[in-house]
């Protein structure tokens, strides 16, 4: 898990580290982008999936995506939209017969972590547990506080 603030060198970070799942955060790519834009940071032979950032705000980042190679048969999972954080999933088809769900989250730097964030975090994993396999959930949850002891509670 890279946050990339541009998804322009993945490529390398795939083909230098020979991986199979790449995910980022802060992809900075919209839903109304181009599919030149959308598709680009995953390299020949691989497919990406978004979760677009929020469209209706001005600011610059957010979004995420998984990388996964094209040989490798996946289904997107559907887990409600959130608007704490973005959010991509994905269920690669295993040879075993119990998957795995990978999950990407990326929550902006909004200030200290709110009630409604945990809430929503709660009813993700609420969710992945209804799906009754084995999930992994990496994260860049970009948590603030107003001090030092704040963070280390």
């Amino acid at each position: 898990m890279l946050n990339v603030r541009s998804a322009a060198l993945s490529h390398d970070v795939i083909h230098d580290n020979r991986l199979d799942v790449l995910c980022l955060t802060e992809t900075w790519i919209s839903a109304d982008a181009p599919d030149a834009i959308k598709l680009d940071c995953a390299p020949p032979g691989y497919a990406v999936l978004h979760g677009h950032r929020d469209l209706s705000t001005d600011r610059r980042g957010g979004g995420v995506a998984l990388i996964l190679p094209e040989s490798i048969k996946a289904m997107t999972v559907d887990v409600s939209d959130y608007t704490e954080f973005a959010s991509s999933s994905v269920k690669p088809a295993g040879r075993h017969s119990r998957s795995v769900v990978l999950v990407c989250i990326y929550r902006p730097p909004a200030g200290p972590v709110s009630p409604t964030f945990i809430d929503q975090l709660s009813d993700l994993f609420d969710q992945l547990v209804l799906f009754d396999c084995k999930f992994v959930v990496v994260d860049d949850f970009n948590v603030v506080g107003d001090n030092v002891e704040q963070l280390n509670s």
